[in-house]
């Protein structure tokens, strides 16, 4: 998700998911943290490169879409910290994809791209976890991820998805939203 002036809202990702693969996939070609499992009492998700996709629903595993209180879409992308070959996941601002929640660790985990095109997760020592389908990383344990990986920060969870696999999750919430 890469947007130059504001955020796009739910219904621009929505409608331009419904349109052109190769046009959505131009201008949104990141991957994507979708956060489900949001802890109560913390700070909402809220950055330039956050949308809120709240109350629309969230796809299980076997494809079908069940309702969601709060759900966020984070671009997994360079931003802010050092280092070339790792995207910073943490509570703290100067991570690239910040969560800013009690049981996630100022600097949490790290995503990288490997050169053969697959992401994976890291652990960076983190106090809470990371886990990756349930199965606690340690650290410096690498995981390689692929579209909807279940993934958890502490208490925080979330999937993973590519901007292919964050295209298709929007046009079946587009589709489920028009069902009677």
């Amino acid at each position: 998700m890469s947007w130059t002036t504001k955020p796009p809202t739910v219904g621009d990702l929505l409608g331009e998911a419904s349109g052109e693969k190769g046009v959505f996939l131009r201008a949104h070609p990141d991957p994507v943290l979708l956060v489900q499992g949001v802890e109560q009492g913390s700070d909402e998700v809220s950055s330039d490169r956050t949308i809120r996709l709240g109350g629309l629903g969230e796809m299980s595993s076997s494809g079908e879409i069940r309702s969601v209180t709060a759900a966020y879409a984070v671009a997994v992308k360079k931003q802010r910290s050092l280092g070339a070959d790792k995207i910073l996941v943490g509570r703290g601002r100067e991570n690239d994809v910040v969560l800013p929640f009690k049981s996630v660790s100022r600097l949490h985990a790290f995503f990288r791209l490997g050169t053969d095109g697959l992401w994976t997760l890291e652990d960076a020592g983190s106090a809470y976890g990371t886990y990756v389908r349930d199965t606690r990383l340690t650290s410096g344990a690498v995981r390689a991820l692929g579209d909807d990986t279940p993934v958890r920060f502490g208490g925080v969870e979330a999937s993973f998805h590519s901007a292919q696999g964050f295209r298709e999750f929007l046009v079946k919430l587009a589709n489920a939203s028009h069902r009677p």
